[in-house]
């Protein structure tokens, strides 16, 4: 995908655009993601593009394109965007972009049918999955629009097109999503430990393997479903599991939520726990003799710093030295 300034008109008559939003496949994902990632000052284009390209997208095309009713849907369609958008000139673009729309709808849905034969698809649903190794992280756009940033180790799963009732992504790892309303359409959220059920809204879901499991909300309002009990938390909340339990409590944003900004947080971490962190965050693997670590405690919080930096900042603090080489860390602790 070239890296270029794109309009709102350009991507509504662009055919790969279209395709991707009509029925995506993990190569147009790819590509259209990327390109939204590299050009993110394009978002509000980007999405306005994909309302007006999904505002023209009908549950079942007729027979053929001349059909009357799906004209009349049409036109209905560009008096609609002509009337919220008056003096713009939409009519032109939604004009070409309808024509264009139709076209992917008959192209990738129906095909050999005849008056007798059933309408047959063409595009099934593909799961796709996105996983982030240690040091990485990542933006995905899914087939609603909605927005997820995935943090290092953790595996996204989802259907290429989403079931007509409801829309359900596994999640193991953390993510923070931004996910499109659609009140006739819930988001569900599937970890190994809980279920996070929402609307439209903007949180945190961390479900790592050998962390606390945790929702927490920035806007909206989400519910959070184990063994039959549900916690309905409010901006600013979240709901930890400890035991079988979930606990509703307040949160520190930048200590739940700082990782999506590049903020690597430690509070009161034993070197351990700091350890695990940074072979997480920078894709390393740190040596040290356990035996050797000292029972202090370590916090401070860095942003977008290199690990060579910060490891030079927390050998101060706990007082040791390090090698580091390509993606080995060794840690040599000085005795008091």
């Amino acid at each position: 995908m070239e890296n270029k300034e794109l309009s709102v008109q350009d991507l509504i008559q662009d055919e790969s655009f279209v395709k991707w939003v009509v029925s995506p496949d993990e190569t147009l994902d790819r590509q259209w993601n990327k390109w939204g990632e590299e050009n993110a000052e394009q978002s509000k284009a980007m999405d306005k593009a994909r309302e007006l390209v999904l505002s023209m997208s009908f549950d079942k095309a007729e027979k053929a394109p001349a059909d009357e009713p799906l004209w009349d849907r049409i036109e209905n369609t560009i008096g609609d965007r002509e009337s919220q958008s008056a003096g713009f000139g939409w009519k032109p673009f939604l004009r070409v972009a309808a024509v264009l729309v139709v076209g992917v709808l008959f192209s990738l849905v129906y095909f050999n049918q005849s008056e007798e034969e059933p309408v047959a698809e063409v595009v099934p649903r593909k799961t796709i999955v996105k996983e982030n190794p240690n040091g990485a992280k990542s933006q995905v756009r899914l087939p609603d629009g909605t927005k997820v940033w995935l943090n290092s180790g953790s595996k996204l799963t989802y259907l290429s097109r989403f079931s007509d009732d409801s829309r359900n992504v596994e999640l193991n790892g953390e993510a923070f999503f931004e996910v499109v309303e659609n009140k006739s359409k819930p988001f569900v959220i599937q970890t190994p430990y809980f279920q996070t059920t929402v609307l439209g809204t903007s949180f945190s879901v961390k479900a790592y393997e050998n962390a606390i499991p945790k929702v927490s909300l920035v806007e909206g309002k989400v519910k959070v479903s184990k063994l039959g009990i549900d916690q309905v938390i409010e901006p600013g909340e979240q709901v930890v599991l400890k035991g079988e339990q979930l606990v509703k409590q307040r949160f520190d944003y930048n200590k739940e939520i700082g990782w999506k900004e590049g903020l690597l947080y430690f509070e009161e971490d034993s070197p351990k726990v700091l350890f695990d962190k940074l072979e997480m965050w920078y894709g390393v693997t740190i040596d040290c003799d356990i035996a050797q670590m000292p029972s202090s405690k370590y916090s401070g919080q860095h942003q977008n710093q290199s690990l060579e930096t910060v490891l030079k900042g927390i050998s101060y603090s706990l007082n040791f030295d390090y090698e580091l080489e390509d993606k080995q860390v060794k840690i040599l602790f000085n005795s008091k």
